[in-house]
Formats: C-alpha cells, structure tokens, sequence
C-alpha cells in the first residue's frame, strides 16, 4: 500500500474546495523516469513546471473538489506541494516504463483516506498536455452529467485521411475509400482526434473494468493548443506556442502582490487598475513585514503573489515569481521564473499579466 500525504494547509486552502465531500477528484500520474525527455514533468515552460501547469488547471475547474499527484519521486513530490496538489506516493513496482495510467488511478484510489469517503468521480490528467484549462476540465466532468454515460475525453477535431497497410504490403485507406473519388473534406463526418489531455470517469465503472473507456464515451472537442510532449521537438514547438500567448499560467484565487519597494516601483495607475481587479499591491519595506500586511488584509499566503528575492517570502507565497537567472536556490522556490532579468522588469511583467488574466475572464 502506498502512502497519502496532504498539502500544506495554505496550499490546500488555496483551491477553495470543500473538505468534506470529495465527489470529483483529479488524479496526475506523474512518475520520475521519462525517456524521450529526461525530467520531462518538472521541464518548465512558461516559467512554469509542466506538473505545476497541470495542477494550477486542475485548481482553476470548479468541478474539482481535491487534486491529487501520483509519483515515485521525490523532486516531483515536493513540486506538486507546492503547487497546492496532494501526493500519492506510488510504490516502485507501478512505477516502471511497463506500468499503465491505470494502474497509477486504481492504487490512487485504494490508498485516499477512508474519510471523507470516496469519490464518485475520477479525472486524469497528463503534464505532457501542457496548455489545459480549467474550463475544459469542467466540460469533461460535466459530460457525466449525463447518467448514460460512463466516460469522457478530450479530443480536437482532424480532418485527415488517415492511411493503413495491408497485409501485402500496400496502402488502404482507413476513414476513406481510396477505391473511389477522393470526397472533399468539407463532405466528411466530423472526426475528432484523441489530444491525450483529459480523462474523466465514473469511479464505479472504472473499478469494474480497470480502464479508463469503462462504457459509453463522450468527446468533448477542444481547441488544437498544441502537441503532447514526448520528445525535444514537441518541447520545443510548445515553447514557441507559449511564448506567443498573452500571459502565463496563474493559480486561482490571488488577492494580493508583494514586492520589495527598494528593487522595484509600481506606477500608482497599474496599482489602480490592479485594485479594480481585486489585487491589492502590497509593497514591502521589508521582508518581515508581509505577515503584517496579509494579515491587516485578512489574506492567507495561497492568495500572495509575490515578486523579488527574499527566500522566506518565495516560500511563503501561493505564486513565487522569481527574475530569470537567479541562484537554483531561489529557482527552486519559484513557481514561476521570469524571463526577464531583475526585480523592477519582473514586477512590470507579472503586473501585465496579471491585468490580462483579470480582463480576459471578465473578473
């Protein structure tokens, strides 16, 4: 049997979910060896882990009650605290190359607490779909709704014709009869492509079958984001799609940036436009007195976003943004690096985004 640990406490709170009742939960595998790219669930992009990325989408559903984080490793185990998952520790025989997704999901569920009961519904998602949405999770979810069916996955759409080799060695095809006129691609059914992103899943009917297309499947399309990371060119594609997006990845339910005063300034009308948003500026005259000022606040540090260097403060916060190339000490604390260099530019940065996040979900 594994072992369950929870979160810290403002991790855990920052999701906003109910403790007593867990009736739909997110479920990560994540385990620590990767071949096509080595550390792949921890690579950041955006700034951001691909395990964070995962875990911040999975806190943003409002479907999800608790998230929770399947691993053999260590590293990937802190991270995912400190992103406000909790951690399944899988044991090392469901943690080799030979060992499926579902495996992972069966002893997740065996090893959750007896209280506060188990959960009636079960969603995996994967790091290597790094630009999911909470949005899109809750479509998933929702698809159960419906008591007909069992399951739900995420799918683009994919208009190609798709070609097989037959037996003797020649081409046939798959969703179109080459024997015929070629039909145009307007004229075709909708078909839809699996994206690999999200899984959702009755609970009951998992466990009778111990696969995740347990009975009926819905699909529900999503947009063609990107590609599922399994080697260096798909990395390095999502980097060039992030980097064409307007902000990076946040965590749900900031109230609050901190910043130290002597390495950065905020102009009073980027604080005003922050206060519209329900984002109050907090700027520090030391370290020490951010315990004070959340507290004047009634804040607890998951909804802290905090900008700079201090190591206490990185710690503390809910949203760490460090500058880019800053010591592995302070990059480890970081949920999210910067890329740019320097307290002041980073300020400006996060300030955008956090401004653009606001405005683009009308909050």
């Amino acid at each position: 049997m594994g072992c369950w640990r929870s979160s810290s406490p403002s991790a855990a709170s920052s999701s906003g979910r109910r403790t007593d009742a867990l009736r739909t939960i997110a479920v990560i595998p994540a385990r620590g060896g990767s071949r096509g790219v080595p550390g792949k669930n921890l690579l950041r992009l955006g700034g951001v882990p691909l395990l964070g990325r995962s875990i911040w989408a999975a806190r943003h559903a409002h479907r999800i009650d608790a998230v929770f984080v399947s691993t053999d490793d260590a590293a990937i185990a802190a991270t995912a605290e400190r992103f406000g998952a909790q951690v399944i520790h899988r044991p090392a025989a469901l943690s080799g190359d030979a060992a499926s997704s579902e495996a992972a999901l069966l002893h997740a569920l065996d090893t959750l607490p007896a209280h506060p009961g188990p959960p009636e519904r079960l969603v995996m998602l994967q790091c290597t779909s790094p630009f999911t949405t909470g949005e899109e999770i809750d479509r998933c979810v929702a698809a159960l709704d419906n008591p007909a069916v069992a399951c739900a996955l995420s799918v683009v759409p994919d208009h190609s014709f798709l070609w097989g080799i037959s037996p003797q060695g020649f081409a046939v095809g798959v969703n179109h009869d080459e024997t015929r006129q070629r039909p145009m691609r307007q004229t075709l059914p909708p078909q839809y492509r699996e994206n690999g992103a999200i899984y959702a899943m009755r609970v009951a009917a998992f466990r009778k079958v111990g696969r995740r297309f347990c009975g009926p499947v819905a699909a529900i399309p999503v947009p063609p984001t990107g590609p599922e990371i399994d080697d260096l060119a798909d990395v390095t594609l999502c980097a060039a799609l992030e980097s064409a997006r307007p902000a990076p990845p946040l965590p749900p339910g900031l109230a609050a940036l901190a910043f130290d005063q002597d390495a950065a300034t905020l102009p009073p009308q980027q604080a005003a436009v922050l206060r519209q948003h329900g984002i109050h500026p907090l700027p520090l005259p030391a370290p020490h007195a951010l315990h004070d000022a959340l507290q004047a606040l009634s804040l607890t540090p998951a909804q802290l976003c905090y900008v700079g260097t201090d190591l206490e403060c990185l710690r503390l916060a809910g949203c760490a943004v460090a500058p880019a190339h800053v010591a592995p000490e302070l990059a480890n604390l970081a949920h999210l690096l910067s890329p740019q260099d320097g307290v002041e530019q980073t300020l400006a940065w996060i300030v955008r985004s956090l401004i653009g996040a606001r405005e683009a979900s009308g909050s």
